[in-house]
């Protein structure tokens, strides 16, 4: 959803004279207080968005992130000539897995 003010957005509070961690056209991320959720569902216009929100995030709860898969609605071969822009706006899905993806600490005391 797009909010054409960014303090109408209800997953940030906005204080003029706190320093911005994130700012960007569409949205400024203060950092004071504000807790940034992720849940299931969340919706972005952006991919960009998406990353804004989560690198908030994970610095927030203390982990990190990677890219591991992109998928295009396009073939490589038929975007051979395209510019950066012209790809990112062919993306379908994009997976991001957390730096703990498949980290196991047994419990097990032998």
């Amino acid at each position: 959803m797009e909010y054409e003010n960014p303090e109408d957005n209800p997953m940030v509070e906005s204080d003029k004279n706190d320093p911005i961690l994130y700012s960007d056209k569409s949205i400024e991320y203060h950092d004071t207080n504000v807790e940034i959720t992720l849940c299931s569902g969340m919706q972005f216009q952006l991919w960009e968005e998406l990353e804004i929100h989560l690198n908030i995030y994970a610095f927030q709860e203390g982990f990190s992130y990677k890219k591991t898969r992109l998928e295009y609605y396009m073939s490589q071969t038929e975007m051979n000539n395209f510019t950066d822009e012209k790809k990112a706006a062919q993306i379908k899905r994009r997976t991001y897995k957390c730096s703990h993806f498949h980290t196991h600490t047994s419990k097990k005391v032998v």
